[in-house]
């Protein structure tokens, strides 16, 4: 259960994608919320990284 259709892009930190990308190609089923953002209480965003 994915809480929002830019999950991994705004709260998956870079070190840990590959891992997270494994875990949802395991799965038998991923199902996402209907949010295009996840914002709010308990999902704070990633910061920026730097180029």
């Amino acid at each position: 259960m994915l809480p929002a259709a830019d999950y991994r892009d705004a709260i998956v930190k870079d070190t840990n994608r590959a891992e997270f990308d494994e875990l949802v190609a395991r799965a038998d089923t991923v199902t996402t919320m209907p949010f295009s953002t996840s914002s709010g209480p308990g999902l704070p965003r990633r910061p920026p990284t730097s180029s």
